[in-house]
């Protein structure tokens, strides 16, 4: 049924974003308050910023799709 799938699609969007969201801000504030870190650390936390920048973007920009298409 074509209003399942797209009820499927916009849940996996939604938990999605709050999982990107719940993932981001923990990282962005310990970016803020990086005092005393290791090389290791910075190192973790930048492959970590390449993870997340880009899955932010796609999800955004779908939500964003979406919104525009529906409306």
């Amino acid at each position: 049924d074509a209003s399942t799938k797209e009820f499927i699609t916009y849940k996996i969007l939604f938990f999605g974003a709050a999982l990107l969201v719940l993932w981001y801000f923990p990282a962005w504030f310990a970016e803020l308050g990086g005092s005393g870190r290791s090389e290791a650390m910075e190192a973790l936390s930048a492959s970590f910023w390449l993870l997340v920048d880009p899955l932010f973007v796609l999800t955004v920009g779908s939500v964003g799709y979406r919104l525009w298409a529906r409306g």
